[in-house]
This record gives structure tokens, C-alpha cells and sequence, in this order.
């Protein structure tokens, strides 16, 4: 094994690295002491929701503050696991997520609170020409043309805290926060709610009716129940894995395109949620975005009309075959 395998041994050596990073900082930019505090002051208050609404958000946020000012290591990861501008910023790259691992595995002392990593949305950053930028396009909208960053604040704060602080630390310039009540998560386990217990429910009886349909049906005729068997497990597993073929009661002519309808369907959705991630590359994309080559993907969304089609032809043609025989 490796010496310094485990979390444990990466952080005993935090403190060393610190120690080295900032004699490394005294030679390569020799700021002066009360110049680097500042400047770690106006950073902190920028990250840390100071300004948030709920008194609990507001204590832990100065316990996180004063600690993020005297150094200390777990206050330190918590700024560091936010985000700092990522590169590529002038080729179109305006989101970066942070680290998300570092920040949710952050414990404060006493178990006080723990890391939450909150995702914000910008209005107003840049400049408003970038929103009109291709309108007749149906894919651009799916990009995100306005900065995305994220911050990693105490588990107490709720998504309202962060997004009035981050409205109070915007407003200089002009600009405002975007946030959801998904828009941050923890480690911490959520309070199931009444739509969860329902849920639990509806998924219970999906069971207990699966269990009955396939005891009913292993223990009758096969032509009895054909309702009450269209949920049995063990009948819907031989449907599934049998690969016996009869022409005569499918249509073999739409299989081909039923193929190419879904591999057309499968890789526009793909890259739509690959547009919807963190990317290098948008200056790329939009100057590539009218050829010929990126026509299939522009027009993805009209796959699922074949797809949707063939798939009703079938089903109808098979219905009236069955309907046919009684």
C-alpha cells in the first residue's frame, strides 16, 4: 500500500501545506499582511451568507466566518470546495460547480452544522446581448448563457438564506440570484413528507399486486385470469426473454426505422443534457451550431414524433390482431 493512503493521512499533511503555500505566497507575491487579510475579508463575505435571513444561518455563517479568518482547516475546505472561476471563461465556460464532495463532507466542531453545497444562478452578469444571441435556434436555450457558480455554506441555511445574501453581495452590480428549493444539498437526511409516505404506499401495492398476480398465476390454467396474470412476474419475464419470432403477427417493415427513430432520439437527449453541463466549448458550439453536421441534433425533437408513431402503429396493429382472435 501507499504511505499516505487514507483521508486521515491527507489531512494530517493540510497543516504542512498551508505552512508551504504561504511561505511560497511570501516569496512569489510579497503582499503585505494587512493587505492579504483584507483581501480574505471581502472574499469571505462574499462566499459566507452573513446576510441571510434565519438567525440559525446568520450564528453558524459568522462561526464560519471568524473561523475562515483565523485559518482553521475545516472552514478553509469550505471555501475552497466553492467556486473560484474556472478556465475558459472567455471561450463561453460560465458555470463551475464547485467540488461537491469536499464541501458536504465538511464537519464543523461539536458537530455544529455541516458543509451544504448550494448552486446559484446569475441574471445579469453578462451583458444582455448574450440572451439574444441566436434566438431562432431551439437548442440555444437550453445553454446557460449567464454565470453559474456554487457556494458551500453550513447545512442550517436554506436556499432564501443564500439567495439574500447572494442579492445583497450582487446588487453592486446590477445583477441577481436564481435559486430553487433544490438548488442546495447536504449529507444531511431529509424529513420524509407526506407525498414520500404516499409514494411508499403506491409502491407497496404495486408490489403486494405483483406478488399475488404471479402466486395466481403459477397456480392456475394458463388460459384463466388473463387480466390478473397481465401483472405476473414470472408471465411478463417469459414475454420479455423470448426471442421466438412470428411474422405473421408484427410488421416487420417498421422495425428498421423504429431502430434509427430511438438511436436519433437517445443521442439528441444525450446531448441536450451534455449542454446542460459545465462546457469548454461554447464558443465552438455556437459557431458550428448552422452546419449541416449539427442538423440532426438541432432537430432531435422530431424523432420522438417517429418514435411515438411507429410505436402507436404497433400497439394498434398488434390490439386488432389480438381483438381478432378473441
Amino acid at each position: 500500500l501507499l504511505p499516505w493512503t487514507g483521508a486521515d493521512k491527507i489531512d494530517d499533511m493540510l497543516p504542512a501545506v498551508l505552512e508551504r503555500l504561504n511561505e511560497v505566497q511570501e516569496v512569489l507575491a510579497p503582499l503585505p499582511r494587512d493587505i492579504l487579510e483584507e483581501a480574505l475579508y471581502h472574499t469571505a463575505s462574499y462566499y459566507i451568507p452573513i446576510d441571510s435571513e434565519t438567525e440559525a444561518c446568520r450564528n453558524h455563517s459568522t462561526i464560519l466566518f471568524d473561523s475562515f479568518l483565523r485559518y482553521e482547516i475545516w472552514a478553509l475546505k469550505m471555501v475552497d470546495a466553492s467556486s473560484k472561476g474556472g478556465p475558459g471563461l472567455l471561450e463561453g465556460n460560465v458555470m463551475d460547480l464547485g467540488n461537491y464532495g469536499e464541501c458536504i463532507n465538511v464537519q464543523a466542531p461539536g458537530n455544529l452544522f455541516r458543509g451544504q453545497h448550494c448552486v446559484v444562478e446569475t441574471r445579469g452578469i453578462m451583458p444582455p446581448d448574450i440572451d439574444s444571441m441566436n434566438p431562432k435556434l431551439p437548442v440555444l436555450p437550453t445553454l446557460r448563457l449567464d454565470l453559474m457558480f456554487s457556494v458551500c455554506v453550513p447545512s442550517s441555511c436554506t436556499p432564501d438564506d443564500v439567495k439574500t445574501h447572494m442579492d445583497v453581495a450582487l446588487n453592486s452590480v446590477n445583477a441577481t440570484a436564481i435559486m430553487y428549493n433544490s438548488s442546495c444539498s447536504s449529507a444531511t437526511p431529509l424529513p420524509f413528507q407526506k407525498k414520500d409516505y404516499a409514494a411508499i404506499i403506491v409502491l407497496v401495492l404495486i408490489v403486494l399486486i405483483i406478488g399475488l398476480s404471479t402466486w395466481f398465476d403459477k397456480t392456475t390454467e394458463q388460459s384463466e385470469g388473463k387480466l390478473i396474470k397481465c401483472f405476473s412476474l414470472k408471465h411478463n419475464t417469459n414475454q420479455l426473454l423470448d426471442t421466438s419470432m412470428d411474422v405473421s403477427d408484427s410488421l416487420p417493415c417498421l422495425r428498421g426505422l423504429w431502430i434509427l427513430a430511438l438511436a436519433w432520439l437517445m443521442m439528441g437527449y444525450r446531448m441536450l443534457h451534455l449542454l446542460a453541463c459545465p462546457n469548454h466549448r461554447f464558443k465552438y458550439l455556437a459557431e458550428n451550431i448552422d452546419k449541416i453536421a449539427w442538423a440532426p441534433i438541432e432537430n432531435a425533437h422530431l424523432s420522438m414524433e417517429i418514435f411515438l408513431l411507429v410505436t402507436g402503429v404497433t400497439v394498434t396493429y398488434n390490439f386488432l390482431l389480438q381483438h381478432r382472435k378473441g
